[in-house]
């Protein structure tokens, strides 16, 4: 899998985009592919190449169980999260695609600990 333009990754949403390349979600109007494992790209100990990678290059994405996401607003456990800019997580809404449930309250730039569970919100 590759991504479709240089990126650096950290508990980011992925889907596919049109190509079939794994791109970071700009929102949760798309099925949601996984989390990016921290670290995800390359690794060095300074900390400047830690998680990049570019198109082409292998990534490792968690599709199942639990992981994390940073929150870009307030989420309240056991609400529905998906994804919002830059691939990090929000309060899902009517019809957007849901990555899981949150199992802790956090505030904006924190880190929710979500459950995977994937489907799309019912429409309003």
């Amino acid at each position: 899998m590759g991504i479709i333009k240089a990126a650096k990754l950290a508990f980011d949403y992925l889907r596919y985009d049109e190509d079939g390349n794994v791109v970071i979600a700009a929102n949760g109007t798309a099925p949601l592919l996984g989390l990016s494992i921290i670290e995800g790209g390359y690794n060095d100990i300074s900390g400047v190449e830690s998680g990049k990678v570019v198109k082409g290059d292998d990534l490792e994405i968690q599709i199942k169980d639990i992981g994390f996401a940073i929150a870009s607003a307030e989420i309240k456990k056991g609400q529905e999260v998906t994804a919002t800019t830059g691939g990090k997580a929000a309060v899902a809404k009517a019809g957007e695609y849901v990555i899981g449930v949150a199992l802790n309250s956090v505030a904006a730039g924190g880190y929710c600990k979500v459950q995977i569970t994937k489907y799309q919100k019912a429409k309003a």
